[in-house]
């Protein structure tokens, strides 16, 4: 089995035009071969960027169809798990969820998701996406997280579970206007937007859990402090100048180098660093 291809046959094996897998790799000699694992991040990096540009396009927000479905308050506690991340329901509708949870998600995140009601308790699996998430504080206690879910497979079962909690008077309409009372966005990060934070948080990730790659990165940061204008940036930074140079790099330099900063301090402070 092999591990490289030339950039030809990369172009042939996955049905795109030579000057596509130059502009993934980089340009290079018609012979050069480029390793599986260079490519296979390469698409991931893409696929990772074309998700955040979908989540983007109503940042902060549920899609039309989300507002225009009427939302309602569960009357008692019910929690649920999607992929491993557990949460609680804020409000519920036809269509999607707000929920409460501890550990980061990215919008644009996609995986199953499924909660119980009733007594037997009847479980409801779906799948949903992550529309938007936001970064709260539950006073001075720890970090929280609010996200908006969509449900894109299964609504119909949403769907049911609503009608059940209706029936039993187990959910009231939501008088909320936009976020007024929702938990604040820590100081930290302030002026930082939710995209700007869960990509960070992504990347950061990212470094950690792939070394080899890490130090791809990190070799890229000590170019990066050559530059006199990022040196007067660092300069201003206590600790972790390295890491978060690898990190703003990674990121393609598309979020500010003192948000990065900010959102690394942020994840040392909460247990966001340890998720």
């Amino acid at each position: 089995m092999t591990d490289a291809l030339t950039r030809d046959e990369l172009a042939r094996a996955l049905g795109l035009p030579r000057a596509a897998v130059d502009a993934l790799v980089g340009a290079g000699r018609e012979d050069e071969r480029v390793q599986l694992q260079t490519i296979e991040r390469a698409l991931q990096g893409l696929v990772q960027r074309v998700q955040q540009i979908a989540a983007q396009s109503a940042p902060g927000e549920e899609s039309e169809e989300l507002r225009r479905s009427p939302r309602y308050v569960p009357r008692r506690h019910i929690v649920g798990i999607f992929g491993k991340v557990k949460f609680s329901i804020l409000q519920i509708s036809r269509t999607g969820l707000r929920i409460r949870h501890e550990v980061s998600m990215l919008p644009g995140e996609r995986g199953r998701i499924t909660f119980a009601i009733g007594q037997p308790p009847q479980s409801f699996p779906m799948a949903a996406s992550v529309i938007w998430t936001s970064i709260a504080s539950r006073g001075q206690g720890p970090t929280v997280c609010i996200s908006g879910l969509r449900i894109v497979e299964n609504v119909e079962r949403l769907d049911r579970a609503v009608d059940l909690l209706l029936e039993r008077g187990e959910l009231e309409p939501s008088r909320a206007t936009g976020r007024k009372g929702a938990p604040k966005t820590p100081a930290a990060l302030r002026g930082i937007s939710d995209e700007e934070v869960a990509a960070t948080v992504s990347a950061v990730r990212h470094l950690t859990a792939d070394p080899v790659e890490a130090n791809r990165w990190y070799q890229r940061a000590r170019y990066a402090a050559v530059d006199e204008e990022v040196r007067k940036q660092i300069q201003q930074l206590t600790r972790d100048r390295e890491q978060i140079l690898a990190v703003w790099e990674l990121l393609e330099r598309k979020v500010e180098l003192p948000k990065v900063a900010a959102v690394m301090a942020w994840m040392r402070s909460t247990r966001a660093s340890a998720v």
